[in-house]
């Protein structure tokens, strides 16, 4: 009796032909860009009112980090303006490079971050910096905002945009956070460049 109910059951399970089907769902997490732009404007100090400037300085963290990253471009250039005020570069740096629950870990935690400098009439330059790298010294701060730099002497953003369609083009992107000065000064139009993106 035992054999016999045995084989029923192997006979029914062998007709029944069961699959086992398992589903694997892979969602990263989206890309999310930073554009900065890198050209000479951007190491220009500008005056603001006392009241305007601290605002300023506090909204950026740079009362609490107290340090920037200035080339001698930067510092060439504030010179020109006013130099005790810090530059354009250094609120941007500032903002990028907070520790601590800063603007970076923040988004690094719902994104994959990639940043990238406008400092030439045809493209992009990529920094080399990895938000979602397991080495802990690729997803510093003071790493990326030390790869920002005002040596570009034209502001192409349309050819940006396109530079990024073509060679760093991604089906997961969230967005494209443009961190500049002024409207563009060389190139293709910005506007139709982006929607190509």
């Amino acid at each position: 009796t035992t054999l016999r109910a045995i084989t029923l059951c192997l006979l029914f399970v062998t007709l029944a032909e069961p699959v086992l089907l398992i589903r694997l769902i892979s969602t990263p997490k989206p890309q999310l860009w930073f554009l900065v732009d890198g050209t000479e404007s951007m190491s220009l100090a500008d005056q603001y009112s006392p009241g305007d400037l601290a605002k300023l300085a506090k909204a950026v963290g740079l009362n609490q980090s107290g340090n920037t990253t200035r080339t001698p471009i930067d510092n060439q250039r504030s010179e020109i303006g006013n130099s005790s005020a810090p530059s354009r570069m250094d609120y941007v740096r500032s903002l990028f490079g907070q520790q601590n629950d800063g603007l970076v870990q923040r988004l690094a935690e719902k994104y994959r971050l990639r940043a990238f400098v406008v400092d030439r009439p045809d493209g992009v330059r990529a920094l080399d910096w990895d938000a979602d790298s397991d080495d802990p010294r690729s997803t510093d701060a003071s790493r990326l905002v030390s790869q920002f730099t005002t040596t570009g002497q034209v502001t192409a953003l349309g050819a940006a945009f396109e530079d990024l369609a073509l060679r760093h083009a991604t089906g997961n992107l969230a967005g494209v956070v443009v961190v500049r000065d002024f409207d563009q000064n060389s190139g293709p139009s910005a506007i139709a460049a982006a929607r190509k993106l």
